[in-house]
């Protein structure tokens, strides 16, 4: 056991211990449940509780490597069970609760049958631990996640030293208590701990987990990124007794500033130099790793540029033919071809109408029809109709050939520079800038963790050595005394160490918002781009196609209006009608003539309509593609990874410097000027971590 300033004892059990048995084993122990291992220690299952009358479940348990201290467990919310439901409402009011009652005398019984040292608990559980808490404060009682308790049973300006409530960071319902100011209703000291997964940051519901800081899994507490493999795969662990954070002297959690000190002795420092191996480094090597995972995946992810603009340009297309909806317009945004097919056969059709109207022209021309117009003083002539329609269709196939032009400039040109539009990092030219930024950030956090790992590896080794001076300083004294010598009580410096210096990175300061801010400027640049380029041909088109309707209503009108205006109206009209069948032939020919026009004009109106659904389908067509931008500038699923591992990495690093500090916070109570070498080392790598944290953090949305 460690010694302590002012002759401070502390008991063995672990704060690690009771949280794993409150937010796991609780619910996992059954009647056929004897033995159970937490952490390094074995815990015998002495009692399990579960009174249906009330819904209180609890087991008492010893731990077999200890001096057989012994713990209630109270477990937590059933949600099949009613009477856990009933009680989780009435805790919010100010009613007394049955539950309640009954773990206290479940405390009672098992304290006087094996003598009770602690009682833990996790949700309502928490709150039935803290019952006992409070009314017995020789009672330890630790918590994670834990339920209120009825106003009247907590003392709001009591300090209930006896009591510690540990909060996972990312615990929804704590979370609410806490910003509904409910949490005065939790009694003793409340620590954050750095554990568990953000909510919604990925395809894992992590609700449950993040309030119980645990799996129902037996294969392992950890969430899997790509299970099926492939770049950035691995494994982000959550068991929240993991990130309680303890003095690598005593084991004692280090929060609340009133940790004790202690005698820097060889022993201590040799106790130092293994606890940075176990706490720290195997800190920072999870740390490496989960960089390194995410490196990983921004690596691949630069690799397929190429692809992702691809991608783009494909849904661009589809996007713009499903939303005009008419298959004429299948190829607009390349060559146009099958719109130019349609406009051939209306050139087809439109000298059909000209060959037809040759021949009515003929009948128009013969005798009994120029006495007619002689005498009506009326002709009829579509010849100019004709080529102002063919003059028409030639404008239309003239544009279509401009507008495929801006869209293959749209698509080639344009939908490229989304990937970097309006940003641009110094003098430095990105053409893919979420990506890049990021790969330049985080190739600057890999060399750093790398250097602040040998940092603290040197520091360990610098320990070692001067605990073995220390040692050999007080065997050289003792040997001195026997011999009745001269004492030489000063232990050789540790070997003083260049400072190690981390590179500062001036990326990411937008932090992993630059995505959404390139998307916001990306989005803009193409919206702006088919407004000007785009919408202007769409609208003259649609003109062009009104017009050649127009035109073709003309005549079709005018080719209808020659067996009235010739055999009706007039009187020698009339007579010829009556005698011959000239009329007829003229109708006829009149038939033949209009039948091509109006499927023409049909054709047209089609065209128009799809030009017009166009025009308005522009915005509906530029929403439709932003996710296809987002997606674009890093894969959405492949970012939340990325997220996901700086996070987890991020709460390491914050452990590490809770450990730094009180490591420096003894050393430098020491006068030794060994110690002081040593405490430079300390503040120096203090001093890197808090920058690498920080370098870290700019890799999440905080």
């Amino acid at each position: 056991m460690i010694k302590l300033k002012k002759n401070v004892t502390l008991n063995n059990s672990s704060d690690s211990d009771l949280v794993e048995l409150a937010g796991y084993q609780a619910y996992i122990i059954n009647e056929n449940t004897r033995i159970i291992t937490v952490n390094d220690s074995k815990y015998r299952v002495l009692n399990t509780k579960e009174d249906r009358n009330t819904g209180l479940n609890a087991h008492t348990v010893m731990n077999l490597n200890t001096e057989n201290e012994v713990t209630v467990v109270f477990v937590g919310t059933d949600a099949t069970q009613i009477e856990d439901i009933k009680t989780d409402f009435f805790l919010l009011s100010d009613t007394n609760v049955p539950q309640l009652e009954a773990a206290r005398l479940y405390y009672e019984e098992m304290d006087k049958k094996y003598g009770v040292d602690s009682v833990t608990g996790n949700s309502l559980g928490g709150a039935l631990a803290n019952r006992v808490g409070v009314e017995y404060p020789e009672v330890r009682t630790v918590t994670y996640n834990p339920a209120l308790l009825p106003k009247h049973q907590v003392e709001a300006d009591k300090e209930y030293d006896n009591i510690t409530n540990y909060f996972g960071e990312y615990d929804v319902l704590t979370g609410s208590l806490i910003s509904l100011g409910l949490d005065d209703r939790i009694p003793g000291a409340k620590h954050e701990i750095h554990n568990g997964i953000p909510s919604g940051a990925g395809p894992f519901g992590t609700v449950a987990s993040n309030h119980t800081g645990y799996l129902r899994d037996t294969n392992g507490q950890y969430y899997e990124i790509r299970s099926e493999g492939g770049p950035g795969s691995g494994k982000i662990y959550i068991d929240a007794d993991e990130h309680i954070v303890t003095s690598i002297w005593t084991g004692q959690p280090l929060y609340g500033g009133d940790n004790h000190l202690i005698d820097i002795t060889p022993g201590t420092l040799e106790v130092l130099a293994n606890g940075l191996e176990n706490s720290v480094i195997s800190r920072l090597a999870k740390v490496k790793d989960y960089l390194g995972n995410a490196m990983e995946i921004i690596v691949a992810e630069r690799a397929k540029r190429k692809k992702r603009i691809t991608i783009m340009q494909e849904a661009f297309d589809d996007i713009v033919v499903e939303e005009i909806g008419d298959a004429i317009f299948g190829d607009i945004t390349w060559m146009g071809n099958m719109l130019k097919a349609e406009l051939r056969y209306w050139h087809s059709v439109l000298n059909q109408v000209e060959q037809k109207a040759q021949y009515l022209n003929l009948l128009l021309n013969s005798p009994p029809v120029e006495v007619l117009e002689y005498l009506t003083k009326k002709d009829i002539n579509v010849s100019s109709l004709i080529a102002e329609a063919r003059r028409q269709l030639n404008n239309i196939e003239n544009k279509i050939d401009e507008l495929t032009e801006q869209f293959r400039y749209i698509i080639t040109e344009i939908i490229p520079k989304l990937l970097h539009e309006g940003f641009q990092f110094g003098t430095e030219q990105w053409y893919d800038t979420v990506v890049e930024e990021m790969n330049a950030h985080f190739s600057i956090v890999e060399t750093n963790i790398e250097k602040l790992h040998q940092q603290i590896n040197l520091f360990k080794r610098q320990v070692q050595e001067t605990a073995n001076q220390f040692s050999e300083t007080d065997l050289s004294i003792a040997d001195a005394i026997t011999n009745k010598q001269d004492i030489t009580s000063n232990p050789s410096i540790a070997p003083l160490s260049e400072r190690t210096t981390l590179e500062t990175s001036p990326y990411l300061k937008r932090t992993m918002f630059i995505k959404e801010l390139q998307l916001d400027v990306s989005f803009h640049f193409i919206k702006v781009k088919v407004n000007n380029l785009i919408f202007p041909f769409v609208h003259l088109l649609h003109q062009l196609a009104l017009a050649v309707e127009n035109t073709l209503e003309t005549l079709s009108a005018t080719v209808k209006m020659a067996p009235h205006l010739y055999f009706t109206v007039s009187l020698p009209g009339k007579f010829i009608s009556s005698f011959t069948n000239f009329d007829e032939k003229v109708q006829d020919a009149v038939n033949n003539v209009t039948g091509p026009i109006d499927t023409l004009a049909s054709r047209v109106e089609g065209l128009r309509d799809g030009l017009y659904r166009f025009k308005l389908r522009i915005p509906v067509i530029l929403d439709r593609f932003r996710p296809y931008i987002e997606h674009a500038l890093f894969d959405n699923n492949r970012y939340n990874e990325v997220y996901l591992y700086n996070h987890a990495a991020l709460a390491l690093l914050k452990e590490t410097d809770i450990l730094f500090d009180d490591i420096n916070t003894q050393l430098a109570k020491e006068k030794a000027k060994a110690i002081d070498e040593l405490l430079l080392n300390g503040e120096d790598i203090d001093k890197n971590n808090t920058l690498l944290k920080e370098q870290v953090e700019l890799g999440t949305l905080y």
